[in-house]
């Protein structure tokens, strides 16, 4: 995916806000408790929710999270200041309804603002979510999306090549980091949200419900991918090629490989959407192995108002959210 996808996740096109009261935003005023036994019923085991999960995010801020809340979320030291801010689940938080969007910001009153991306095809109640855009998908159920005759040539070529396998030893898995630090080089991420360090691999190598792909040769990885297997849908999260590997075309077979597991276990592929950084390449990659999209959600939370106001008095008015920090933080 690539809660912020650089610029893209915490911005939307449209008027800039008011400070005082921003459209799409929920405010909270003074502390709002809620029934722990309702909150504990209303949490679920959703692997980006866990705090252990969270923990693999030290470059952005501190894992937080509470008993009587639905998930946890980041919390960033504000600068110049001696207040908190959070950012919910990345990519998103798993939310079956309103109450769990209310639940979270009565779990942290402390932190000024929560920035929340629901998963997709969540609603939010229509003065509640701003639309960010739509994530592809893979739905076992219908057609499968036609290949191009170039897109055939190179899935076969490279699938004669190259095996796919499902790593399951953490070990096995953290060559995903090494992977991925290709990546992270090759699209200038370093300083920003998607430079993750080490940690967040070692995180989610140690994640119950994490499933892993691997593509190699003769004890070769020329790449890998990884999501989370959750109440039948897979949640891609990372898929990452390395440098050497790109012109041999092996995102075909590995793509494919995936598309074959979620077809044989009936499991709906949750493909992510496209930092807008990244440009139309990465959007017809997707929109190649897709049969359906669905709009994915920020709700603007704003549990401290005066606060909020004050952090953002004297600034230039901006659509990004929240407005006191620096877009360029998200790169």
């Amino acid at each position: 995916m690539t809660v912020a996808h650089a610029r893209a996740v915490f911005s939307v096109e449209r008027r800039p806000p008011d400070f005082r009261r921003p459209p799409c935003v929920l405010f909270f005023h003074g502390a709002q408790t809620l029934d722990p036994r309702r909150a504990k019923s209303m949490s679920f085991q959703f692997p980006f929710h866990a705090r252990r999960y969270l923990s693999g995010f030290p470059h952005v801020g501190v894992a937080g999270s509470r008993e009587d809340a639905p998930a946890g979320v980041i919390r960033r030291a504000i600068s110049r200041s001696d207040l908190f801010d959070g950012l919910g689940p990345w990519p998103y938080f798993r939310a079956r309804h309103g109450d769990d969007i209310a639940a979270l910001a009565a779990a942290f009153p402390d932190l000024v603002t929560i920035a929340v991306i629901t998963q997709p095809g969540f609603r939010p109640a229509d003065d509640e979510g701003t639309l960010l855009k739509e994530h592809f998908l893979y739905d076992p159920a219908l057609p499968a999306p036609p290949l191009s005759r170039r897109a055939r040539q190179r899935l076969r070529v490279a699938g004669q090549a190259w095996q796919v396998d499902c790593p399951a030893g953490e070990a096995e898995r953290m060559e995903l980091a090494g992977l991925y630090r290709q990546v992270a080089r090759r699209r200038d991420f370093a300083g920003g949200f998607f430079d993750f360090p080490a940690a967040h691999f070692a995180a989610l190598a140690a994640l119950d419900g994490m499933v892993y792909f691997r593509i190699g040769k003769d004890g070769e990885t020329a790449g890998m991918a990884c999501g989370a297997l959750f109440e039948g849908e897979l949640h891609l999260l990372h898929i990452a090629i390395a440098d050497r590997a790109l012109p041999q075309n092996v995102s075909y077979p590995l793509m494919q490989a995936i598309l074959d597991y979620c077809r044989e276990r009936k499991v709906v592929l949750m493909m992510g959407g496209t930092p807008r950084k990244d440009g139309d390449g990465i959007a017809r990659f997707k929109r190649r192995w897709t049969n359906r999209s669905a709009p994915v959600h920020l709700t603007r939370i704003v549990n401290r108002p005066d606060a909020y106001a004050a952090l953002c008095r004297g600034r230039p008015a901006t659509a990004y959210f929240p407005a006191y920090r620096d877009p360029r933080e998200f790169r």
